[in-house]
């Protein structure tokens, strides 16, 4: 049942940062950013309780229920905590040269085919 909740929870970060996006989509300053916008949240907010869940498993029993009473050390905490940023951080930073590679190759390749052509049809042409 838990994957449900990671599953719902992911689906909600995603509705709410595409909002966030589009937004960001249209307001110029801030379109170089869109693409982590809309990618990092879902990312960060799985990848959190993916990294939680996997250090309460581990931890030690520290209470009547084994299932529910785990304690984890405080290095292990700070740890997950150290890992987690690091990764949301990574996302974000290779989402963004990644749009920055895409928006530079469609700006310089693409938009060279897509203009018309500047030659001059005199109509005698074979």
């Amino acid at each position: 049942m838990e994957i449900f909740g990671l599953i719902w929870i992911t689906g909600v970060a995603l509705v709410f940062s595409t909002i966030f996006a589009v937004i960001l989509w249209f307001y110029q300053p801030t379109r170089p950013f869109s693409l982590s916008v809309w990618t990092t949240p879902p990312i960060a907010v799985s990848s959190l309780i993916l990294i939680r869940w996997l250090i309460l498993d581990r931890s030690p029993v520290c209470g009547p229920d084994p299932e529910w009473d785990r304690c984890p050390s405080a290095r292990d905490n700070a740890f997950t905590w150290a890992a987690w940023l690091l990764l949301v951080v990574l996302v974000a930073t290779v989402v963004f040269v990644v749009q920055k590679l895409v928006t530079s190759y469609v700006n310089t390749h693409l938009d060279r085919k897509l203009q018309p052509s500047t030659a001059i049809d005199d109509g005698q042409s074979q």
